[in-house]
């Protein structure tokens, strides 16, 4: 706009940040059916123990993601980069229990 004063731009340096192409997925190790829902964790990260502090740095509800024994850990490696430190939890429905269906009484 015309009326509006010119703001020079101040020259300052990229900002870069730490990408990987390796993504770990923390899941728990014990389905608890009687828990409504479960999490995982998708974490970019350098390794597995990296990945599971950061996981226990960014969950909200304070669970112990570096406890091997309660979170198992799986690593992919994908052809796009993520950025380390971005967790991502995710919801996973319990499974559904199937009940029999009940013939009608003659």
């Amino acid at each position: 706009m015309t009326d509006e004063p010119e703001v020079p731009e101040a020259a300052a340096e990229p900002i870069e940040v730490a990408e990987t192409h390796l993504l770990f997925r923390l899941t728990p190790a014990f389905a608890d059916l009687a828990q409504p829902h479960r999490q995982i964790a998708l974490v970019p990260a350098r390794s597995e123990d990296e990945a599971r502090q950061l996981a226990r740095a960014a969950d909200p509800f304070g669970r112990d993601w570096t406890d091997a024994a309660q979170f198992s850990c799986a690593m992919l490696e994908t052809p796009e980069r993520h950025v380390i430190g971005d967790v991502v939890f995710q919801s996973v429905a319990a499974a559904a229990t199937v009940k029999p269906r009940r013939t009608p009484a003659p």
